[in-house]
């Protein structure tokens, strides 16, 4: 008989809360802790935060085939994290979480995932309710056989002890049964939307937490892209302001225009707009990266000291 560990990855990362407010990064044997394994992969706390916004997102739609997917030009990049499943971005990417073994296996979910008659705990249900959900997004990503070819090609589905893929036919019967046993009030709200676009996400999650925080996801990895992708839309709505301005300037040219009073403050108006609005906006930029620049420097300061207390012990 197969050791139940077998169906868990070899290890997993957690972020845990520092003093300063920060998140570090951790690694863990998932054997050890199946329940704490659990609440971080299967964890939707970014997106609960944000939930009652997703309609901007995404709609409530049952996910596309993967055929369909590849033939509308998205590239399937695999993301072990169902915080990002069926995220796309701009850039053609559709971020997919693998289906990991253990949620194939009924004895798993009796042991872990089902709350007996005498647990008044809903953390066993909340989970059960976000597996459901991703399993039903597979139902529906997988339905045919160029869905199966192209979920295989992609190492999507877990595969055999002896590395082999499973088989058309046990696909069939699972996701039957997953159909069969399907329901919105059964599933995790996320999955009752299809997939969601990743800019959105990042905008509502910026404006719900707060102007300066991180990204939901991607962000800037360096100083460089930051600077260009936020000065290209300030370029761009300053061109647009020129624009606005030559229109006027030939407007005042003309004898109507130049005795409308309404226009003369609107041209006022749109003059100082000109001037003002790009240096507010490249201040708020330079205050942005000096607030990043400030925060790493932080970051790196207390890892050295760290260090150089670790060696001097």
């Amino acid at each position: 008989q197969s050791d139940p560990s077998d169906l868990l990855p070899a290890s997993y990362h957690f972020y845990e809360q520092v003093i300063s407010g920060r998140r570090r990064r951790r690694v863990a044997d998932p054997s050890q802790n199946v329940a704490a394994f659990l609440d971080t992969e299967l964890s939707l706390q970014q997106l609960e935060s944000i939930d009652k916004h997703l309609w901007l997102a995404g709609a409530k739609r049952p996910p596309t085939q993967l055929h369909l997917q590849v033939a509308i030009g998205r590239n399937i990049v695999l993301a072990d994290r169902i915080d990002l499943h069926l995220l796309w971005s701009g850039d053609g990417k559709l971020f997919v979480k693998p289906l990991s073994r253990f949620l194939l296996s009924p004895d798993f979910w009796q042991t872990h995932l089902t709350c007996h008659d005498y647990c008044s705990c809903s953390d066993r249900e909340r989970l059960r309710k976000v597996a459901r959900g991703f399993l039903y997004t597979y139902a529906c990503l997988i339905s045919t056989e160029s869905d199966f070819s192209i979920a295989i090609e992609k190492r999507l589905l877990p595969r055999e002890t002896d590395d082999s893929p499973i088989k058309w036919a046990q696909w069939q019967r699972l996701v039957r049964e997953i159909i069969a046993q399907h329901g919105s009030s059964k599933v995790h709200p996320r999955f009752v939307r299809a997939e969601l676009r990743l800019s959105r996400i990042n905008v509502i999650h910026r404006t719900k937490q707060f102007l300066f925080s991180e990204a939901y996801f991607g962000g800037w990895n360096n100083y460089s892209s930051f600077f260009r992708d936020n000065l290209a839309w300030i370029a761009a709505i300053t061109a647009y302001l020129v624009l606005i301005l030559t229109a006027m300037q030939v407007g005042l040219a003309t004898e109507r225009l130049q005795a409308n009073t309404a226009f003369q403050q609107a041209s006022y108006a749109f003059t100082l707009l000109a001037i003002l609005g790009p240096v507010c906006m490249v201040s708020l930029v330079a205050l942005r990266a000096l607030i990043e620049l400030i925060k790493d420097l932080r970051v790196i300061f207390r890892q050295e000291k760290k260090h150089v207390n670790t060696s001097t012990a």
